[in-house]
């Protein structure tokens, strides 16, 4: 056999090795799916802008848009949704930091903040969800370096 032949064969070995592994993660992927949309009170993902979750919705931090059932693996949950008053302009997220996540917390958690684990992300809404109406700062708490599996609600952690 020629050195041609064997490497059109060793690279076509290799194109095929990858498209198989290719459908594997594509498959793997859609059983994750399959896994997230059956395992919560959420039935299905939910594409909205962030600023569209509700208090106890639960989503990933890199995709905010997508909210995914509590009972899966997740990095943050709403725990307070509340209208901005403070002004008639859009907030910065720092100036979202005005709202009183602080205050919200230990009804939500069941602990004072400041004696949890937890940690919370303040979410103004977005330009064009304040251009369409929306005046909501979300609340949502978080574990630093850890993934959360179930409701903190009421955890008193």
């Amino acid at each position: 056999m020629s050195t041609t032949a064997k490497v059109l064969i060793g690279v076509g070995v290799g194109v095929l090795v990858l498209v198989l592994i290719g459908i594997f993660a594509v498959s793997r992927l859609l059983d994750q799916v399959d896994e997230l949309v059956d395992s919560g009170a959420i039935d299905d993902f939910v594409a909205a802008e962030e600023t569209d979750l509700q208090v106890g919705d639960c989503f990933l931090a890199d995709s905010p848009s997508v909210a995914v059932p509590c009972g899966d693996a997740h990095s943050h949950e709403v725990f307070a949704v509340d209208r901005w008053t403070e002004s008639d302009e859009r907030p910065s997220v720092f100036d979202a930091f005005l709202f009183d996540c602080d205050g919200q917390f230990e009804s939500y958690v069941g602990i004072d903040y400041y004696q949890s684990d937890f940690f919370y992300d303040v979410l103004p809404p977005t330009q064009a969800a304040w251009d369409a109406g929306d005046r909501n700062v979300r609340c949502a708490l978080y574990e630093p370096g850890e993934t959360l599996i179930g409701s903190a609600r009421g955890l008193a952690r």
